[in-house]
Parts: C-alpha cells; sequence; structure tokens
C-alpha cells in the first residue's frame, strides 16, 4: 500500500521460527506446518496472507497473480485439499514508511526495486530444497537485477554453482 500518508508493504523473506499451527490450530489446522513468516516490526498484532488464489473472497488484488487476504474463504478450501497450502504465505507484521521516507530512501539507494512474478514471491525455499546450504528466494530477486544482481549474490554465496 503506498500513498500520501506513507506506505505499507511485507518483508517476503525473514522466517519467525513459529509455524502456523502455533498461532492456532482451530484457525490454521490445515496449514500448521506453514512457517509464519515477519512481515515487520509495525502491526505486531496483524497477521497477513499472501496467494495467487483469483477466487478467494474478502482479498484485495495487489498485482496480477497476487492477493492478500481472504483466509476465512480458503482456509475450507485448503482444509479438503481443494487448494494447496503451498498457495498461501503467512506474515506477522508489517513494514511501514511515513510520507515520502520510502521515496527518499529509494532515492539514496537503500531499495533496489523489481518486477518479479507472482510464483517468486509464493515460493517458499523449502520446497526446492537440495544438500547444502539452502539459497533464500532474495537470491532469485536479485540475479533479476542482472550482472550487478548476481555479484551480489556471490558475495554471499561464492561457491555456487563450482
Amino acid at each position: 500500500e503506498h500513498g500520501s500518508k506513507g506506505s505499507t508493504a511485507l518483508l517476503m523473506e525473514r522466517r519467525t521460527g513459529a509455524l502456523m499451527g502455533d498461532i492456532s490450530m482451530e484457525d490454521y489446522g490445515c496449514v500448521a506446518i506453514s512457517p509464519l513468516w515477519l512481515g515487520g516490526t509495525a502491526k505486531q498484532n496483524s497477521l497477513y496472507v499472501v496467494h495467487n488464489v483469483d477466487d478467494v473472497d474478502k482479498s484485495t488484488r495487489v498485482r496480477d497473480g497476487l492477493w492478500l487476504g481472504g483466509w476465512a474463504d480458503a482456509r475450507p478450501r485448503v482444509a479438503d485439499s481443494t487448494l494447496a497450502e503451498g498457495r498461501f504465505k503467512f506474515f506477522l507484521g508489517a513494514t511501514e514508511w511515513g510520507p515520502g521516507q520510502l521515496e527518499k530512501e529509494l532515492q539514496e539507494g537503500a531499495w533496489l526495486p523489481l518486477t518479479c512474478s507472482p510464483e517468486l514471491v509464493i515460493k517458499d525455499r523449502v520446497l526446492g530444497w537440495q544438500p547444502g546450504k539452502p539459497k533464500p528466494v532474495w537470491t532469485e530477486l536479485l540475479g533479476l537485477l542482472g550482472e550487478e544482481g548476481r555479484e551480489l549474490v556471490k558475495l554471499v554465496y561464492p561457491n555456487d554453482g563450482e
């Protein structure tokens, strides 16, 4: 969300260490082993769900192929396996910027804006796990920036592919 009053977003790649079943088996039992991600340090009493299902009631379109909210409608469909739990990603809290703050940080180069597929936003690195140090999704995101992004990834994973 972005407007004259500021901006709100979700961090995409920081796990809390908790699973959804730790929150409430009654509400999240069908996704009990799904990780709970940290959306940010603001709004810590808020739980957000991001998904790629276009027919979930009370969800808000973020962009083509990506929606926010609607868990009450989706839950029974996940419970009966009509929808796969891997299509949903859960976040505690959000990240907030005051009016003009995000624009200033972008101008200063604090953020590297890019466009990516909804599948990459929803992707859980555990599903593609292979032996060794698992690479987080942000490494794929940086790869979208071209050579500069790939060089940044090599700083963290210098022996990747060797």
